[in-house]
């Protein structure tokens, strides 16, 4: 069988090494935003005031648009392994089947039988036949009642289609992180100007301007009178 902890290609690690710097470089900036908003303001709204559900919509679309970009970072960051049987279709689904995962191993099924002339196709014509002609080497090394000529052949048989599988499973699972990645990036540009605009209507509701303070008004009169000269009266 082969060891799925294999299939860790060197690209696989970069997409997912860029996958968590762009979520740890936005979540610094949402934090920075975040820590200079003063929140003492809100405890004097009033519930009759417009102000208050305007500032809990804008936390709810900050949190909307976190919980957004922490899901699709998820997916690229721990996604269900690909395997033949999930690329020949006996898979159930691909990562979450609530977000049409099947359609995503369709696509990356045909984008891998589009190159497979350059992965499989010195062994196999297809998915499925590669599929079968490894599980046929395997029973007939398993089989009892092969004689030891036929399970040396299916010995080498089964090692040259399984480095073929390797490649095959490899590619496959690179350009389905791919894609998870390009969805990735699409939520995170759509949630960075959300969470702007979120954290600005929570400043702009949750503080509102205070009051004027009353002014203190003299009037002097600057024509000085009598008996501020201390004239005598006549």
């Amino acid at each position: 069988m082969i060891d799925e902890s294999d299939f860790r290609p060197r690209q696989l690690d970069a997409v997912r090494s860029a996958a968590k710097w762009l979520v740890t470089v936005s979540a610094a900036l949402v934090g920075a935003l975040a820590a200079g908003l003063p929140l003492s303001g809100i405890s004097q709204l009033s519930w009759n005031s417009w102000r208050i559900y305007v500032a809990l919509g804008a936390v709810l679309i900050v949190l909307s648009a976190g919980l957004a970009v922490i899901r699709s970072a998820s997916a690229v960051l721990a996604h269900e392994w690909l395997t033949l049987a999930g690329l020949r279709g006996n898979a159930t689904g691909f990562v979450d089947e609530r977000v049409h995962a099947v359609p995503l191993v369709r696509r990356i099924a045909q984008r891998v039988a589009f190159s497979a002339q350059e992965i499989y196709g010195h062994e196999a014509t297809g998915i499925g036949d590669l599929h079968r002609r490894l599980r046929q080497a395997h029973e007939a090394i398993l089989d009892p009642a092969t004689p030891d000529a036929e399970r040396a052949a299916a010995r080498e048989r089964s090692a040259a289609l399984r480095e073929v599988a390797r490649a095959t499973v490899e590619a496959a699972n690179y350009y389905a992180t791919m894609a998870l990645f390009r969805r990735m990036r699409r939520w995170l540009l759509a949630a960075v100007p959300a969470v702007v605009i979120g954290v600005a209507a929570f400043a702009y509701a949750a503080n509102p301007p205070k009051a004027a303070e009353p002014v203190e008004v003299r009037i002097v009169n600057p024509t000085p009178t009598p008996a501020a000269t201390g004239a005598p009266p006549r």
